[in-house]
């Protein structure tokens, strides 16, 4: 896993709003609640829940949240409660790891499955993709365990060996297989580049 540790102070944390983290209470036994971000400034964070007696001000709590393909985890201090929030204090760095073993991104590349259908790859990595397809298909004729997927990117065709993890008549979830390790290295650098402008949204 990919793992980087950021200056909280860089982060624009107003994009986690409404999304559910889990919380720990460090300072009661790693007790567990899996509150929503209701409410958050440059120096405090606000979370939606039901009081609870172990709220206790400068008590020590770690929060996790998911944000885009990427867990974001840090340690903060409870500051108080009011009202059905829990308030804590905005924390000085964060811990951002990715969670697969590719990055996969989401985008919109028009693709074919060669000599059976077209469709648009709606997320991407560099060990499959997810196939919105443009019209339903007879799954029966299509050869699950092998066939090729051809896209653009960058300028560069790719024509990739893969097999059907899922699908349905509206969509085909995909895994490469035998992809040569320039298509890999080339869809990695795309994905690291639409991950690096996806991630900005959460920058100041």
């Amino acid at each position: 896993m990919n793992q980087q540790y950021l200056s909280a102070r860089t982060l624009n944390f107003n994009y986690l709003t409404g999304k559910q983290v889990s919380l720990s209470l460090i300072d009661n036994g790693g007790l567990k609640y899996n509150p929503l971000i209701f409410y958050i400034d440059n120096k405090t964070i606000g979370l939606s829940i039901a009081y609870h007696s172990e709220f206790e001000s400068k008590s020590s709590a770690s929060i996790e949240v998911v944000y885009a393909e990427h867990l974001l985890k840090f340690d903060t201090k409870i500051k108080g409660y009011d009202d059905g929030i829990l308030y804590l204090y905005m924390p000085r760095k964060v811990e951002k790891t990715q969670q697969r073993e590719y990055l996969r991104v989401g985008c919109n590349i028009k693709c074919s499955i060669e000599n059976f259908t077209t469709g648009t790859i709606k997320n991407l990595s560099a060990g499959g993709a997810f196939i919105l397809l443009d019209n339903p298909i007879d799954i029966a004729l299509l050869d699950c365990s092998s066939f090729k997927l051809c896209f653009s990117l960058n300028n560069r065709d790719f024509r990739i060996n893969c097999s059907a993890v899922e699908i349905t008549r509206k969509f085909i979830r995909v895994k490469f297989s035998n992809i040569k390790d320039d298509s890999r290295e080339l869809i990695t650098q795309y994905c690291l580049s639409i991950d690096a402008e996806e991630f900005k949204r959460c920058y100041k």
